[in-house]
């Protein structure tokens, strides 16, 4: 009965163990480091149990420290440990570097951020989210908790769902601003094609007139007052406005899409424009536009 029983707690044990070291395979190398940290704290803690650094009260009151002005590198680095700078100093803590995992580890942190100061890439007392964001950069084990304090009184980014949350609040603004923009190309593309139209079909006219030359349409208004100089005029401003405005046109441009974009645009509305009409309409359309970008 007592072999059995041997048996069987034993076979527990290599399943927990197994278990765990499934568990420890499928950690990133960041919660790894995290698990490993952790666990050598335990250790340290039971070690020194006389040692204050472990004590309960001398923690970090992260939400103190987030609102500090700044911090000193020696503060910032004993915060990233989770402990109060005011409680827990280097001093304190120079004797303790051979026989504490903590202290050591202290020491080391404070070796970065000094050769980090060197670079001036800290300087000798930085704003809580600037000495933050460096040792993010450098893959820093952090405090959570002084993470989302810090964030919750700066406004600034830290936190992995932080992050998320952000993101997909900047995607929906642009996938409205996305969708308005369509809507008025839409709008204005149709409007286009339909000037763009009428004008070919006024310059058809011109071109039957006996009276003028093929397409000297100010001519062709001027024989048979339909239209006037005026109105083509004012529709000429109108489609290059609506050009200018919907798509970006510029005359002096050395190179553009317009005439392919506005011949699809018609096409989209089962509306058929050649790309010469479209680009012989801009063409006389052009003369409206002034080197300063005004209209004549």
């Amino acid at each position: 009965m007592a072999n059995a029983l041997a048996r069987q707690a034993s076979d527990d044990q290599t399943k927990h163990i197994v278990a765990e070291l499934y568990r420890l395979v499928a950690l990133s190398d960041k919660e790894f480091r995290s698990e490993e940290f952790n666990t050598l704290m335990e250790l340290d803690a039971y070690k020194s149990k006389n040692s204050s650094y472990h004590f309960q009260s001398s923690y970090a009151d992260e939400s103190y420290w987030s609102k500090m002005p700044y911090w000193s590198v020696d503060e910032g680095v004993i915060l990233l440990t989770g402990r109060d700078p005011k409680k827990v100093t280097f001093d304190s803590l120079k004797s303790q570097t051979r026989v504490s995992y903590y202290a050591k580890y202290a020491f080391e942190q404070r070796e970065l951020a000094l050769r980090a100061v060197g670079l001036k890439q800290l300087g000798k007392t930085n704003l809580p989210v600037v000495f933050l964001r460096w040792a993010k950069e450098l893959d820093l084990l952090i405090y959570e908790s002084l993470l989302e304090a810090v964030e919750e009184f700066s406004g600034t980014v830290f936190t992995t769902a932080a992050m998320l949350e952000k993101a997909q609040a900047t995607l929906k603004q642009q996938e409205k601003l996305i969708a308005e923009i369509s809507g008025q190309n839409a709008e204005c593309s149709e409007t286009i094609a339909k000037q763009v139209e009428k004008i070919a079909e006024l310059e058809t006219r011109s071109s039957n007139t006996p009276t003028v030359r093929t397409g000297n349409l100010e001519q062709a208004a001027k024989a048979n007052k339909r239209p006037d100089a005026r109105t083509l005029a004012t529709l000429e401003k109108m489609i290059l406005v609506m050009a200018a405005d919907g798509y970006g046109y510029r005359p002096n441009a050395k190179k553009s899409t317009i005439t392919k974009d506005i011949v699809d645009a018609a096409a989209s509305y089962a509306i058929q424009i050649s790309d010469e009409t479209v680009r012989s309409t801009l063409k006389r359309c052009a003369k409206h536009w002034s080197d300063e970008n005004e209209f004549k």
